[in-house]
């Protein structure tokens, strides 16, 4: 398995309100990344993951427990729209997990300090653009109520050759043997 990886957690219930968004405004939208909170980007290589780092998701995950989750509110980074969950502590503990299991490969390659839970919206936009989508975003909301919905597994995603991402495994929470 060649390439660049990651590990999310899907948010399918949240296409409704931002899938045409990221169509249009988000790059990893295009390449086959679902609509998701990120858990660790990048993770390891895709040719050093094998039966061993698997069964170390399997099992790391499988103590954490399931959890619901609610989208509610809109945020902005420099050139990114996302979505906010209430409470992203669920979110971060994944991702401390992972780091404190991994610590070579820290969320984000250690760029930021705090790494703050979110689904993105729309990436890599001007200012301009950015305020539009946000109002068009806080607009969805409002029509359509938050996002609610129950994190269950995480995804380790993996780049192809060409650039498109795919799904090559599925790891259960909450399911320790």
């Amino acid at each position: 398995m060649a390439g660049r990886t990651a590990l999310l957690v899907p948010v399918p219930e949240a296409e409704a309100i931002v899938g045409d968004l990221r169509a249009r405004h988000d790059p990893s939208a295009t390449v086959g990344v679902p609509a998701h909170v990120t858990a660790l980007f990048p993770f390891l290589p895709g040719d050093e993951i094998d039966e061993t780092v698997e069964r170390s998701l399997r099992d790391l995950f499988g103590a954490q427990p399931p959890f619901a989750y609610r989208f509610a509110s809109v945020g902005r980074f420099a050139h990114n729209v996302h979505l906010m969950p209430e409470s992203g502590a669920q979110f971060s503990r994944l991702t401390a997990a992972l780091a404190a299991r991994w610590p070579d490969h820290l969320p984000y390659e250690g760029v930021f300090d705090v790494v703050i839970p979110h689904l993105t919206a729309a990436d890599q936009v001007d200012p301009d653009t950015a305020d539009a989508i946000s109002d068009e975003l806080e607009r969805r909301l409002a029509e359509s109520g938050p996002v609610i919905g129950r994190a269950h597994e995480l995804w380790l995603v993996r780049e192809g050759t060409q650039g498109h991402w795919s799904t090559v495994a599925h790891f259960a929470l909450g399911a320790a043997s």
